[in-house]
């Protein structure tokens, strides 16, 4: 009776015995058990910039208002020239007083996608190959509604690099003695420090003389249609130069926040993470693994990945088997009555074009959730990955 088997196949029993008995809506379709809505906000990759505490304008701009305001002249925005916001500037409050409306606005606002795309999920970035010429090829992907996105133009991703740029100062791993605070995210709500915003985390001095920017469209590669509309499947192409030192790379898509990845120098071997069975089993209880803090059981470990990244950036992060575990697919409304079929009936019973758009369903929306929550969200946006597909059963190259 203390076998942790035999408890896990209890709860995985009790489970499926929630699901035994389905019920159909007027319209005669099964609620889905497993069902992923839009992220109702423009900030992808695991990142949330509505929680952010506001960050501060640089010391320049607070400087030259000083100095307008001894002068008796309104400041003119025109003839500043804006730097990067530094995470680490401060403001009081009694600064913030003397500001206009517009001058704080512009100061503390938050990139956001323009023209809007309501995201599914994403961005999500795969490495390719580097050719004989030195050029370095990823892929970046990103999924979104169609109900809630505008397609005109359609969306765009804009990626700058600086040869000569250092790769930012990041912070150690360890803060106060605690546990690498990632700054404010889904996976650690009540964290408000660590790591600057995605939006701030610039290469210093960037852009230099030598530094390069691209603009490449997004193709076009898979529509996924459900009961609530249709989801498009985008795929924009990056390529870089490799220079003599490893590369920050700064990204966007619509002019939206702005994401980074590290490339290695051109004779530098890559440096990688790996990883697999990212997951649990049915019966097994995620909770028990979520530790103090953290919103699900897969955080601590990524969270953990993360914080040596910051220390000193992996190029890719390898993905081998188990990525996702679809245990859970048994427990959709369509496929009780196959679950409850004997063995051998089971192995004969017809596939229904009912159930297997269940199964689409539950695919689609299995691994848009789990792709786009917690700190896993920032990891795929930030380390370029290999052998991992996303909805590959569907096909092969989406990605």
């Amino acid at each position: 009776m203390d076998n942790a088997g035999w408890h896990a196949q209890r709860r995985a029993d009790k489970e499926r015995a929630r699901y035994a008995t389905p019920q159909r809506d007027a319209n005669g379709r099964y609620r889905p058990v497993t069902l992923t809505m839009p992220i109702n906000d423009q900030f992808g990759g695991g990142f949330d910039a509505r929680v952010h505490p506001p960050t501060p304008p640089p010391r320049e701009y607070i400087q030259q208002y000083i100095e307008s305001q001894r002068n008796g002249r309104p400041r003119q925005i025109s003839q500043v020239s804006e730097p990067p916001i530094s995470a680490n500037t401060s403001i009081s409050s009694s600064r913030l007083t003397h500001m206009s409306a517009v001058e704080r606005s512009q100061a503390f606002r938050v990139a956001r996608m323009e023209p809007y795309l309501q995201l599914m999920v994403g961005p999500l970035l795969r490495y390719d190959t580097i050719d004989d010429q030195g050029v370095w090829h990823g892929f970046v992907l990103i999924v979104t509604s169609d109900s809630g996105s505008v397609y005109e133009p359609h969306p765009m991703l804009g990626y700058r690099w600086d040869p000569d740029g250092p790769i930012t100062n990041r912070p150690p791993s360890v803060q106060n003695g605690s546990l690498f605070a990632l700054g404010p995210h889904p996976a650690r709500p009540q964290s408000m420090g660590g790591m600057p915003s995605p939006t701030n985390s610039h290469v210093t001095g960037f852009p230099g003389p030598n530094s390069q920017q691209e603009q490449v469209p997004g193709h076009e590669i898979w529509v996924y249609g459900g009961n609530g509309g249709s989801c498009t499947f985008w795929r924009f192409m990056i390529q870089i130069p490799l220079g003599s030192t490893e590369m920050q790379i700064l990204y966007s898509i619509n002019h939206g926040q702005e994401l980074e990845f590290c490339v290695p120098g051109r004779n530098q071997n890559m440096r990688w993470a790996a990883h697999s069975c990212n997951g649990f089993s049915a019966g097994v209880n995620p909770d028990d693994f979520r530790g103090p803090g953290f919103k699900s059981g897969y955080d601590p470990l990524w969270t953990d990945l993360l914080a040596k990244h910051a220390e000193t950036p992996f190029h890719a992060l390898v993905g081998g088997g188990d990525q996702l575990y679809c245990d859970s697919l048994l427990r959709e409304p369509e496929m009780q009555e196959w679950v409850h079929m004997k063995p051998e009936e089971r192995k004969t019973a017809p596939l229904t074009e009912e159930i297997s758009f269940a199964i689409d369903r539950f695919f689609f929306n299995h691994y848009c959730n789990s792709f786009r929550n917690g700190a896993f969200a920032r990891a795929n946006s930030s380390m370029y990955a290999l052998l991992i597909l996303l909805l590959d059963r569907y096909q092969p190259d989406l990605f």
